[in-house]
């Protein structure tokens, strides 16, 4: 069977072996054809992007910009969560006993504003999870001891002067306190009896 193109109609050729109804089918079957193809790959694509691991945020790495000018607490704690996925949690009637605080604004990991902003006023605070816990210090406060020392530089043996040392806890490396040395080189803390330590110079 031979088959020739014809003009029907100004503008459109057609095979003279189908009708125009056929012409038809053939073209919405090639379109259904296609449109399949496009559903798969969108669903396969979207597989792929689901099944990419997420990773959690750490204080410790993670960075905030947080300021405060004679403001409660919960003024930081809701600049950190507007900036992360982390969440506090928290009694608020002992949060609320804290006075007002200050605090420059920088660009901190979040460990760091927390212990700015919770250093020697009595509560502590750790990460679980995408959560991070502020409660108060269950140790007794009055069984403390006094840790000091002098660095020296390396080569010379000289005393480092205004030299940053940090204290950190053995368990979980959560900063504790820091200290910068005086004209001589010494620093000190008084830190609790019952912390395991690490110190950073």
């Amino acid at each position: 069977m031979n088959f020739s193109a014809q003009k029907q109609e100004p503008g459109w050729y057609y095979a003279s072996g189908f009708t125009k109804s056929q012409q038809y089918q053939l073209f919405f079957l090639q379109f259904m054809r296609v449109s399949i193809l496009i559903t798969a790959l969108l669903i396969a694509t979207l597989q792929l992007l689901l099944a990419v691991p997420t990773h959690g945020q750490d204080m410790t790495v993670e960075k905030v910009t947080v300021s405060l000018n004679q403001q409660e607490l919960t003024t930081a704690l809701k600049q950190i969560e507007q900036q992360t996925t982390l969440r506090f949690f928290y009694r608020k009637a002992e949060v609320d006993k804290l006075d007002k605080l200050n605090l420059p604004p920088a660009r901190r990991t979040i460990e760091r504003t927390l212990f700015e902003l919770l250093h020697n006023r009595g509560f502590s605070f750790r990460q679980l999870d995408q959560n991070i816990l502020i409660e108060t210090n269950s140790q007794p406060q009055n069984i403390q001891t006094r840790i000091s020392g002098k660095v020296l530089a390396a080569d010379t043996k000289q005393p480092l002067v205004s030299a940053r040392v940090e204290l950190l806890r053995n368990t979980d490396l959560q900063l504790v306190g820091q200290a910068f040395t005086d004209s001589i080189g010494r620093y000190g803390w008084r830190v609790l009896l019952c912390t395991l330590l690490r110190m950073i110079a």
